[in-house]
């Protein structure tokens, strides 16, 4: 208990009036649950647990009531966020993550809680550079987990990363509290279940134990490198773009791929980056006489001597209306939520039109017609009522939910 209340006061200079935590019903998770609460009544801070029901499963909206009714029993404000979309066929675990954070994040956005704690442990961290070093990667995903990482609400902290799964399933048994196993945990047609059973050998466990401790320094000073390269060599806009300063053809070949993939990542709305060989070939077209790429959802162009990276529009989707999740960056304030005449989509086929009535422009700078389109736009039935980043003669409010970390998360919005 006392290693908890260290970790967790480590992430806070002053104590926050309310924090949240994902629970899936699991040991680690409720184990986590339990631990916050503790620390929450002892600091006066509110704690509120949010439960993901990723709807895959024929039973799992009744075993998230069961959870809720568990952590409720322990005074705990709990609220369960559904996921509404059709399952994919193939990629399913890549699927659950996506709607897994999108919820959390949209949840913590729209109620204006700033730290959000996942119950990731030191096994977690370890499956996780296993499966990257089997995948080719480099020293900053050999790392592993981070325990914070910043996004467009705030953060996204894992106060118990150095803790073992064991550790957390004795908070549970010593409080007498129930927890849920999920059988996917245990389904051999998924890889991080096979990574997890190969660690169970000692001398494979150790390569990999050491290979994240070198790596976590390497990530360390690639990190503040990437940090100063993207403060100086990119320019983010609210209405969900990309601007790539010439200087960054500038830089060393892996400083360049590493500014791109952070910018693909944010336009494209996705928690993974794109793949390496794609990316390469990018920055090697870059050097020469580049006409336009597609990669990751985004297209990248040069416009006005500059390189614009943006939204493709078919990747984009249909609009959203009430508090759906548009291009899983974008949402409409909650003012606009309850009334279904407003819907939050790509401004489309409207820029022709609108670009013949008005001088667009984002915040003083010119706004290229080939990015219009895929700018979002919110509807009044046919109206266009509001351009995000886009002063027009009638205003309305949109909160923006960029998917990147560090310097490129926007402020957010609190209506």
């Amino acid at each position: 208990m006392r290693k908890f209340f260290e970790s967790m006061d480590t992430f806070f200079s002053t104590h926050p009036k309310r924090i949240a935590v994902a629970v899936s019903g699991g040991g680690d998770s409720v184990g986590l649950a339990l631990l916050l609460r503790r620390w929450c009544w002892q600091r006066n801070v509110h704690l509120i647990a949010l439960i993901v029901d990723h709807g895959l499963r024929s039973d799992s909206a009744q075993e998230a009531r069961y959870v809720k009714t568990i952590l409720e029993k322990l005074s705990i404000e709990t609220y369960v966020l559904h996921n509404r979309s059709p399952a994919p066929i193939k990629n399913i675990q890549s699927y659950a993550r996506t709607v897994r954070y999108t919820l959390l994040k949209a949840w913590c956005m729209e109620h204006c809680v700033h730290d959000l704690c996942l119950a990731h442990h030191a096994g977690d961290s370890l499956e996780t550079t296993a499966l990257r070093q089997a995948s080719g990667s480099g020293a900053v995903g050999l790392a592993g987990m981070s325990r914070v990482c910043y996004c467009d609400f705030g953060r996204i902290i894992r106060p118990v990363l150095s803790f073992k799964k064991h550790d957390l399933i004795a908070v549970c048994k010593q409080e007498n509290v129930v927890f849920v196993r999920d059988p996917s945990n245990a389904d051999k047609r998924y890889l991080r279940v096979l990574m997890r059973r190969a660690l169970q050998e000692k001398a494979f466990k150790g390569t990999i134990q050491s290979l994240r401790r070198a790596s976590i320094k390497a990530r360390a000073a690639v990190e503040e490198t990437l940090t100063s390269d993207l403060v100086s060599c990119t320019h983010p806009f609210l209405a969900g773009y990309v601007v790539v300063k010439s200087c960054a053809l500038g830089l060393p070949h892996v400083r360049l791929f590493m500014l791109l993939r952070q910018c693909l990542m944010w336009v494209s709305g996705t928690v993974l980056p794109p793949r390496s060989k794609k990316l390469l070939s990018l920055c090697e077209a870059l050097q020469g006489h580049f006409k336009g790429a597609t990669l990751h959802g985004c297209r990248i162009k040069i416009l006005q001597k500059r390189i614009y990276i943006f939204r493709e529009y078919k990747a984009m989707g249909n609009p959203v209306c009430g508090r759906a999740i548009f291009d899983n960056r974008f949402v409409l304030a909650r003012s606009y939520q309850s009334n279904p005449a407003y819907t939050l989509g790509a401004l489309g086929v409207r820029a022709r039109a609108l670009l013949q009535q008005r001088d667009i422009s984002v915040k003083g700078a010119p706004c290229p017609k080939t990015i219009l389109p895929v700018v979002p736009a919110v509807f009044y039935g046919d109206r266009v009522d509001f351009i995000s980043g886009i002063s027009l003669e009638r205003s309305s409010e949109c909160a923006i939910m960029g998917r990147v970390q560090n310097i490129f998360a926007p402020a957010p919005f609190c209506p």
